[in-house]
């Protein structure tokens, strides 16, 4: 999915769950350098339901979670001036390895609003 940097309020939405404003404690770490942060940053989602497991939670909640931290990976990429975030969020293997009630609630939450 490709957001302008225009719409991003429409993709992540008014209601931000008691989660810090766009630019709230978003500010970069003053070692990191401007000119050597990353154009791209490319991200592999994966272990929200061990993570869940670990917590006697449902599988759905780690999902749920890991929006969360979606959501927290496009602000900082938007205040830290990173032109492209790929998240990588469901793979063909997933269909046959996963529950059914797993299966359903990815893609549904992929295609939610972040």
């Amino acid at each position: 999915m490709i957001v302008p940097k225009r719409d991003i309020k429409a993709v992540l939405g008014d209601d931000m769950e008691g989660e810090t404003s766009l630019n709230e404690d978003l500010a970069m770490p003053a070692k990191l350098k401007d000119e050597l942060m990353p154009k791209h940053v490319a991200v592999i989602l994966d272990g929200h339901g061990r993570w869940a497991k670990m917590r006697g939670l449902p599988p759905t909640e780690g999902y749920v979670a890991g929006m969360h931290s979606v959501k927290r990976m496009v602000k900082l990429c938007l205040s830290w001036d990173i032109k492209v975030l790929t998240i990588f969020m469901f793979s063909t293997d997933n269909w046959v390895h996963r529950s059914k009630a797993e299966v359903i609630i990815q893609p549904s939450r992929k295609n939610s609003k972040l």
